[in-house]
């Protein structure tokens, strides 16, 4: 049986694909036949001049969780075969890949390295996505914000010239609809992200100075961590303060922040800002 026949090979979005190009082939078939629950999602692909469509790298999954990547690499002008994750990368001092023209060390590497995160593991990945979420929020208000302000201060500095800045709002709804509706939807928007801007920093700076709990969302149960305590909580544990604001976070999308409740980071991370006495 061919590599790319094998039921947990995934083509994902790549449509019909012939082949496994040769220096990793070996290596994917080895890992896929050993490892049947675990799935090989194809990740590029490139066409040879005879038309035939060969897989180059493949990402490599357990229970929707990336465990590491399989690719096609050049070094010194050879075909070599790359295996990454964030594992790798730390231990190395140059490059986040391990390369080698030998597929035997390239599976014992690969068997190694390649498992589920454990729970300290996640607790960083969460941490880092959680205030990767806050950082670019933060900035995201301030972009928008900066943006609504320039339409009020265009409209502005074409009046100052007359009554002045404090009679600036009320001249602007004297105004007919088509010349009042932009600028004053724009001075309510600036209000708006001003709230916002506040939850968003008042949030990041509970989370900072230790004030919130980080929730991750791990098979059906929640790992979470206050200062430095991680527990593993179920629906029935769950403190009833965090599941009561954990319940008001799964209602609204990602990346959203609820002022003294928290913020939603994705599916499966929350961050609750805890009551003083908590």
């Amino acid at each position: 049986m061919k590599t790319m026949e094998l039921s947990n090979i995934d083509t994902h979005k790549h449509g019909k694909v012939d082949e496994v190009h040769t220096t990793i082939d070996r290596v994917v078939y080895r890992l896929a036949t050993l490892n049947p629950l675990w799935t090989f999602r194809v990740r590029d692909v490139t066409t040879s001049f005879t038309g035939t469509r060969m897989a180059m790298a493949f990402d490599v999954l357990e229970q929707g969780e990336t465990l590491g990547m399989i690719m096609r690499a050049y070094r010194s002008g050879n075909h070599v075969i790359g295996i990454s994750n964030d594992r790798i990368a730390k231990g190395r001092s140059r490059g986040d890949t391990y390369h080698t023209e030998d597929a035997e060390k390239a599976v014992l590497k690969a068997k190694k390295m390649f498992f589920r995160l454990k729970p300290d593991e996640r607790v960083a990945q969460a941490e880092k996505a959680a205030t990767d979420v806050m950082s670019s929020q933060a900035w995201n208000r301030e972009r928008a914000k900066a943006q609504e302000d320039s339409v009020i201060r265009k409209a502005a500095m074409e009046y100052f010239s007359g009554a002045g800045l404090a009679h600036f709002m009320a001249h602007i709804e004297s105004q007919p609809p088509s010349v009042s509706a932009p600028i004053l939807k724009a001075a309510k928007k600036v209000e708006e992200m001003q709230g916002e801007m506040l939850t968003i920093e008042t949030i990041r700076q509970r989370f900072a100075n230790q004030g919130t709990a980080l929730v991750i969302k791990d098979s059906g149960k929640y790992l979470v961590k206050v200062r430095d305590n991680v527990q593993l909580y179920d629906d029935n544990t769950l403190p009833h303060e965090m599941r009561s604001k954990l319940g008001m976070l799964k209602l609204v999308e990602a990346e959203t922040f609820l002022s003294n409740v928290g913020c939603r980071v994705n599916d499966e991370v929350f961050v609750l800002v805890l009551d003083e006495q908590t």
